[in-house]
């Protein structure tokens, strides 16, 4: 017997360690092949959207090839979209009461729709690597801050103010 075989006999759990041990792989396999079947939905979701949308709303295909968004996750009726620009979140959230609509002819259970961007932590500046979000001037700020005040959807407001907060 080899070293390895004997290191292995010597650890090996025995009957009952092993039984339990095999119920857990079960359990822990059957969670990954669920996780699993729903990204290969979410995916499945997400080309049929942005086929449905088109180049004009993100659904990749042009220049770049690239989709300008994803389908983070849908729980419970929410379906949330993320895209790495504050602008396509803009473009996205204009027509989210159709995407919404079309949504819904895809998958029935989707009662919501949240858009959320998410850019990266790092960007190139000039050659340098920037961390965090560079300070705004002032009257970027005061623009934020006069824009805020002027809109009703408070999430969207108390987003806008956070923003301000980061001024020279």
């Amino acid at each position: 017997m080899d070293k390895f075989s004997d290191l292995l006999s010597r650890q090996s759990p025995g009957r009952q360690g092993s039984a339990a041990m095999s119920v857990k792989g079960t359990q822990e396999s059957e969670r990954l092949r669920q996780m699993l079947k729903h990204t290969r939905y979410l995916r499945q979701l997400e080309r049929r959207l942005q086929q449905r949308l088109g180049e004009q709303y993100g659904g990749g295909g042009g220049e770049s090839g690239v989709a300008t968004w994803r389908l983070a996750h849908l729980r419970q009726g929410k379906l949330l979209i993320e895209t790495g620009s504050s602008a396509w979140g803009a473009r996205l959230r204009f027509i989210q009461p159709q995407l919404l609509q079309l949504a819904q002819q895809l998958d029935k259970q989707i009662s919501t729709i949240e858009i959320r961007v998410r850019q990266q932590r790092q960007m190139a500046v000039n050659g340098h690597v920037v961390h965090g979000p560079q300070p705004l001037s002032a009257d970027s700020a005061t623009h934020l801050q006069r824009l805020a005040a002027s809109l009703s959807d408070d999430r969207l407001r108390q987003k806008l103010l956070r923003i301000a907060q980061f001024r020279r």
